[in-house]
């Protein structure tokens, strides 16, 4: 019932509302109430390190959709309006021509939440060439990276 109802809910839209400049308090009520559902499920006696390789965390979770999110706009190349954003704020790497980077413009702490910076903080996780693979291979991909505990990776 919980994986049924409440995780659901509880990551629903969690790729806008779980962003990296939430408050340290806020991202730990969160985290609470995710560690209170797994031990409801798998029992109190779990770690968090255990309960980590059985469902992803919501910051875990939050960094593999908005890579997911970005990898969709940049190969299907919709919607227009976020691609052309995209493409305007990016270049490629002189060391590694494959990697694509995006422009940090902002040095206030709210410009931090905007498009491109968030995409920043992805695309330096993403070490391979994510523009030529298939959508499934993506998707294997950012599972390894982001998910490593997942049992769904293996």
């Amino acid at each position: 019932m919980i994986t049924s109802f409440f995780f659901p809910v509880m990551h629903y839209g969690i790729e806008v509302w779980f962003h990296p400049q939430l408050g340290f308090e806020l991202k730990r009520r969160v985290r609470a109430l995710h560690y209170k559902a797994m031990r409801v499920i798998y029992g109190k006696d779990r770690s968090r390190e255990v309960l980590n390789k059985l469902r992803a965390p919501p910051d875990e979770m939050t960094n593999y959709l908005v890579a997911k999110t970005l990898i969709n706009i940049m190969n299907t190349r919709y919607p227009s309006r976020l691609y052309g954003q995209l493409l305007g704020n990016s270049f490629h790497e002189r060391r590694l021509p494959w990697r694509t980077q995006f422009y940090d413009a902002s040095v206030r702490k709210i410009g931090k939440q905007s498009l491109r910076n968030r995409v920043t903080q992805i695309a330096r996780c993403l070490r391979y060439d994510w523009r030529l693979m298939t959508k499934e291979e993506n998707r294997r991909m950012l599972k390894r990276i982001f998910l490593p505990y997942s049992p769904t990776t293996s």
